[in-house]
This record gives structure tokens, sequence and C-alpha cells, in this order.
């Protein structure tokens, strides 16, 4: 048979299969709305990132995905900002209890069915030095190492943390998360952004 007959794999997958790309909003659990959720489910959108914020229960989890399921919406991706915690960034005492809570976390919503989480890792957390309006209206930020290193740079924590350290940091907290996916639970992929 000619190449030009064989049939040619599909360009992209679908949005319900695992592998397929998601068009999801991220919303903040604790602030959204059934208006909300009715105007996501009007525009035919079908998935979402939920913001759990610092904690939620196993039953905090499934009551929220009940209830945007009423909508015909789906969590892809949960997140909790358990895992930012200085602590853990740092290498503070105390950071193996803040990464037990974020794996467990991670293991409730893998017992639910959400495939995703998200993680950053970034204890300084300054990327915005001055909020403005694009060209299409939206308020976006903006980043100026100058006016940064004027206006902003101070030091934030008690000493001076190296690359290194942060990478160390970064690689225990790794570790440790993937050794509990390890264990059997299907957890969500925590996925870098």
């Amino acid at each position: 048979m000619p190449l030009w007959r064989l049939p040619l794999p599909p360009l992209h997958k679908d949005e319900d299969t695992e592998e397929g790309t998601k068009i999801a909003v991220k919303l903040t659990v604790a602030e959204t709305t059934d208006q909300e959720l009715l105007f996501l489910k009007q525009i035919g959108l079908r998935w979402l990132h939920a913001d759990f914020g610092n904690s939620a229960s196993y039953e905090d989890i499934q009551r929220t995905r009940e209830r945007f399921a009423e909508y015909g919406l789906k969590i892809d991706c949960a997140l909790m900002e358990g895992y930012r915690t200085l602590k853990i960034q740092l290498g503070q005492p105390g950071r193996d209890q803040d990464i037990d809570k974020f794996n467990t976390f991670l293991t409730d919503c893998g017992r639910l069915g959400i495939r995703t989480s998200h993680i950053d890792f970034h204890p300084g957390n300054t990327y915005t030095t001055n909020m403005i309006t694009s060209a299409r209206g939206y308020a976006v930020r903006e980043f100026s190492v100058d006016d940064f290193r004027q206006k902003v740079e101070e030091p934030m924590f008690d000493r001076q943390y190296s690359a290194e350290d942060i990478w160390a940091n970064y690689t225990y907290f790794l570790k440790a998360v993937l050794a509990r996916g390890r264990e059997g639970e299907r957890s969500p992929r925590p996925s870098p952004r």
C-alpha cells in the first residue's frame, strides 16, 4: 500500500482521555459560587483546577467533586498550598509533618480519581513588580529586574539560602512525595509548573 494511503494518527488526543489536553479554569474552592459553576457549564467547560487553599480533608475533596459534578464539571487538577510552607522549602524542622500532610492530600485525590496536582518551589515568590493592563484589557503581572533591585529586594529570611540549598530541599521534598506514591495508592502525578 502506498504511504499516502496509510491512515494518519490522530493529531490530538480527545479531552476525555487521560492523555488528552484539558481546557480548564482554576477556581478557589472556598470562594466559588453556584452562579460561576453554572456559567462555566453554559460555556461548555468540562474541567477545573480546584484550589483547596492550605488544607482539605478527604471529605472536603469528595464534597467539592460532587458539587462540581452537579454542573457537569470534573476536577482535572487539585491544588493544596500546604507544600509551600517555609519548613518544606527552606528545610526547616517540621518539614516531614508538612510533607505528610501534602502526601495525604495527594493520596485522597488519587482515591477520588483526581489525576493531577501541581507544585512549584520558590520560597521568595517575587515575580511581580507591577500590575499593568494588557492591550486586550487583562490585568497582568510585570516584572522588571531593575524595579526589583531598587524597590523590592531585601532579605526575606534569617540567612542567605544558596541555589544548592533550595535544590537540596526540593529534591528531599520530591523524593518523599514520590516514595509515598510508590507505596501502591493511586496518587496524582505532581506536575511542576
